[in-house]
């Protein structure tokens, strides 16, 4: 794997072993023997060009040699290497040059977080609910959308929002709604409770302990999915509003368990 440096208009290549750059720049690899397959800094790799003293002085603006590490260890007894101190350079600020596989895989990597993200963060308006994943993916393909796969995912959303929308509704949005759980299994659930939801109030009764919840769409089935787990079924979670919706509405959804109804209009059961 090349890494390459461009200095006015020279640019300087150095040859590394596959996925150790990054570490190397995290700090997780100290040692270059461990990064570099040959620790020649060229011009040009493909025509085994290799940069001459005068380029790198011109460039770096430090004293160097055409000589390997391993025969300057020899020659003066393991001192360092005048030309580390390039090599170290353009590892840390070079261009990492990686194969189209791994562009590919890179670029699969990112789609996935950009689908991931809109079913976590966005909801159908009318059904209060996360599309499938497999719908966003299939809106993805239907409007041509291009993932960028070296854009930040966060700053890539409002323009492919703006696109999907015209394919399936979305808002971003937060449900919020009222969770019922009974004293027996309130110890069960808090861990549950405590992971997916914030808790904006929360009250006893004989019947158990009523939290006023609020959730991010895309996390909805998995804590429904939890709640039934640890408590067999035995809850009641009201879904009443939706912050940042285009539209509240008043109509309450209840669900005990996975059976889902629609609750009198205007009516937040408890």
């Amino acid at each position: 794997m090349l890494v390459r440096y461009r200095v006015g208009k020279t640019t300087f290549e150095v040859v590394t072993k596959e996925g150790t750059v990054q570490k190397y720049r995290k700090g997780e690899i100290k040692s270059l023997d461990d990064v570099l397959i040959t620790d020649t800094i060229f011009t040009s790799y493909a025509k085994r060009e290799k940069a001459g003293t005068n380029q790198l002085q011109a460039a770096f603006q430090t004293e160097s040699y055409q000589v390997s590490r391993k025969e300057y260890h020899l020659l003066l007894g393991g001192s360092t290497l005048p030309t580390q101190d390039c090599v170290e350079t353009i590892l840390q600020k070079g261009e990492v040059q990686v194969s189209s596989a791994e562009r590919k895989e890179k670029l699969e990597k990112r789609k996935r977080e950009v689908i991931n993200f809109i079913h976590k963060y966005y909801v159908d308006p009318s059904k209060k609910l996360p599309h499938p994943v497999a719908r966003i993916e299939n809106a993805l393909e239907e409007c041509k959308v291009r993932v960028d796969a070296d854009v930040p995912v966060e700053k890539q959303i409002p323009d492919i929002i703006s696109k999907l929308v015209n394919v399936i509704p979305l808002k971003k949005t937060t449900l919020e709604g009222q969770l019922i759980v009974p004293h027996s299994f309130i110890g069960a659930a808090s861990s549950i409770i405590a992971r997916y939801v914030t808790v904006e109030r929360e009250s006893y009764s004989s019947h158990g302990c009523t939290y006023d919840i609020g959730i991010v769409p895309g996390e909805y089935d998995l804590f429904m999915s939890e709640m039934n787990r640890v408590t067999k079924g035995n809850f009641d979670f009201h879904v009443y509003s939706q912050q940042g919706a285009a539209a509240t509405t008043s109509s309450t959804e209840k669900t005990k368990g996975n059976k889902t109804s629609k609750a009198k209009k205007g009516n937040k059961q408890k």
